[in-house]
């Protein structure tokens, strides 16, 4: 049978670096040189003709357009007296820019065409600034007094709110099932969502009533995310509760509150919405004005334990290695590093005995800075988009100093300053301040260094440095419902032992054996160590790694090795494995007349049915009063039989 056959193979894919080491968790930032001596780069990143540009101070504490190649800073002349601003946006093969032009007392729209710089006339007279920029129908659209400014790179055209005399936009502009979305607060103080489909704008009714000033900064106050195929935003009803609500294209439906606390969805102006696992996850303050992650599956908002007495959930998420990670401050008043696997929410140790630890402002003090994935892109891809990455934060370490902090999935390090940096200056906190960006396989962030400058600084990861271990090759094998992984090395240095690390699609890397290492060696080592796939149904792709551990304690990691089978036996799964009261197996392959049993492991019939089976359907077994243990199900017709272990848990 052409399945069984199939279902007995395995692809081998592996991926290695040129010089066979392992891969080292380590680094140092490097400063770039400014041009000048001026306070430096500002931010406002932007990658434009394969160069890197962003807003910079110079000496006469004007603002300039810079560029940066991966070597030089060069700076961009001004076109009058004035300055650039943020934000910079790419759009027809231009730079647009915002820029204040200081002869006429005017804010502009710039365009960067990889040699000078142009101002663009506004379309009236208006001395206001441009805000809230986005791309929508393939126009620039902008956010220009109290109306919609859409530019196609030639001609201005300007929208008004049906609402004469509106006050301001609210919360940036968002593009929803084709439409623009953005938050608008009329002159009789009502805040609500407001569309625009590329020729008129409509104000979305609010649900309740409530205006600014009822209570008071009512209605709608931001934060807007797509999930399902909805527009969720941040909402304070009527009755002074805020409250998640829900946009589907007709009206706005308030999200019941997950209890009866009297604050709701966000702290003050918080929210941080993410989604992580098919689920909508916010920032809440429950009625103990603590705050929790909240989650809300499209039907009904729970609320996520937190693991100690501190103020809670604070910002920050990003989902990184399967899990989502946020900042959190503990019960002693520290900023932490959060991670949310789905079911619970752990803390991750601090590296020093920091009092301040996860920074919780940027430069401006005005918000966290937002973390960023980064790692040294592997060419040999197990799978599209593949990377070796890991999770850099801000942190504030004992002496007061901002550093670049970088979590590997194990353990959070810090990263060495470039300079002796000073406790406070001018500028506050000297280190890392944030504006993180990767450019070119590099990772380049915004540095305050000791002699008062806003450097450009980049990480340096010490990938190809000798390291205790020398890998000649990784290799992992099938034999029957069995992996049997083969490593060697040429030479070690003060090494102690091997963690074998497993991982499957979506999850995360998990230690599942321990093999003693030589310690020091300059000969050729054989190692070996079988994965029993027993208990676990084989997935369609196996993930492994080695996580070698010296005996000072410092961790390195090989490459990735893939093992690609037709998922499972025949393609018959259980998931998930272990089981609580339902046994799911989900049938990869036809099985026509099947009889399908649970068996214990003495092999005692416990279940029996027969019924024809097709691909992709789920065959569910009944295990709520199981004992906890070992149980086999069988799927046998005429042509095949498929033996499946499962594991009973609770």
């Amino acid at each position: 049978m052409k399945n069984t056959l199939l279902s007995a193979l395995a692809v081998l894919l592996s991926i290695s670096f040129s010089n066979n080491t392992l891969y080292a968790q380590a680094g140092s930032l490097t400063l770039v040189t400014n041009p000048d001596n001026g306070l430096g780069y500002t931010g406002g990143t932007v990658e434009y003709n394969n160069d890197l540009y962003f807003v910079y101070r110079n000496a006469s504490s004007g603002s300039q357009l810079a560029s940066y190649n991966g070597d030089t800073i060069i700076l961009i002349p001004n076109p009058v007296s004035g300055g650039v601003q943020a934000p910079l946006v790419v759009y027809n093969n231009l730079l647009y820019l915002l820029y204040y032009n200081r002869t006429t007392e005017v804010y502009q729209i710039a365009t960067y065409n990889g040699s000078s710089i142009t101002l663009i006339a506004n379309p009236d007279a208006s001395a206001s600034p441009f805000a809230a920029v986005t791309i929508y129908n393939n126009k620039l659209c902008f956010q220009y007094n109290t109306e919609l400014a859409e530019y196609d790179g030639t001609t201005w055209k300007m929208f008004s709110p049906p609402q004469p005399g509106g006050f301001t936009f609210q919360g940036g502009l968002t593009v929803y099932n084709n439409k623009l979305y953005m938050g608008y607060q009329t002159t009789a103080n009502v805040r609500q969502l407001m569309q625009f489909d590329g020729t008129t704008i409509t104000l979305i009714p609010n649900p309740d009533g409530a205006t600014a000033f009822s209570p008071l900064d009512g209605g709608y106050q931001g934060w807007p995310i797509i999930y399902n195929n909805k527009l969720y935003i941040k909402y304070v009803a009527i009755t002074g509760v805020t409250h998640l609500a829900q946009y589907d294209g007709t009206s706005v439906t308030l999200i019941p509150n997950a209890d009866a606390s009297p604050y709701g969805y966000g702290y003050g102006t918080g929210g941080f919405p993410c989604i992580y696992d098919n689920k909508l996850y916010i920032q809440y303050l429950n009625a103990s004005h603590i705050t929790q992650l909240a989650a809300y599956n499209g039907t009904s908002m729970s609320l996520v334990a937190n693991p100690d007495g501190g103020n809670g959930y604070q910002g920050a998420p990003i989902v990184y290695d399967s899990s989502l990670f946020i900042q959190y401050q503990d019960s002693n008043s520290i900023y932490r590093l959060g991670k949310y696997n789905g079911t619970s929410l752990t803390l991750i140790h601090n590296p020093d005995k920091s009092p301040y630890g996860y920074a919780n402002y940027t430069s401006t003090g005005a918000y966290i800075t937002p973390p960023i994935l980064y790692g040294p892109y592997i060419k040999e891809i197990v799978r599209p988009g593949y990377y070796l990455y890991n999770l850099y934060i801000q942190y504030e370490d004992s002496m007061g100093i901002n550093r670049l902090a970088q979590y590997n999935d194990t353990v959070l390090t810090l990263i060495r300053n470039p300079d002796t940096t000073k406790l406070q200056n001018a500028a506050g906190n000297t280190g890392y301040k944030g504006s993180a960006v990767v450019f070119n396989n590099s990772l380049y962030v915004q540095y305050y260094s000791a002699k008062n400058n806003f450097n450009l600084a980049y990480l340096h990861i010490d990938s190809v440095t000798t390291l205790p271990v020398t890998l000649l090759n990784f290799t992992v094998q099938p034999k029957g419902d069995a992996n049997l992984l083969h490593w060697q090395t040429a030479t070690e240095i003060n090494t102690n032992y091997f963690n074998v690390q497993r991982s499957i699609p979506g999850g995360s890397f998990a230690t599942i054996g321990k093999v003693n290492a030589a310690g020091n060696s300059n000969t050729l080592l054989d190692y070996y160590y079988t994965d029993e796939l027993s208990a676990i149904n084989i997935p369609p792709v196996i993930y492994y790694r080695l996580q070698e551990v010296d005996k000072d304690g410092n961790i390195t990691y090989s490459n990735v090795v893939a093992v690609r089978t037709t998922g499972g036996k025949g393609g018959f799964v259980i998931a998930p494995n272990p089981v609580a009261s339902v046994i799911n197996v989900l049938a990869g392959a036809d099985a026509p007349g099947a009889v399908i049993t649970l068996e214990d492991i003495n092999g005692k019939i416990l279940y029996s049915t027969k019924q024809d089976v097709t691909a992709g359907q789920k065959i569910q077994i009944n295990a709520g009063t199981l004992a906890k243990g070992m149980y086999i199900v069988t799927i046998k017709n005429s042509n095949a039989s498929y033996k499946l272990k499962v594991i009973k848990g609770q």
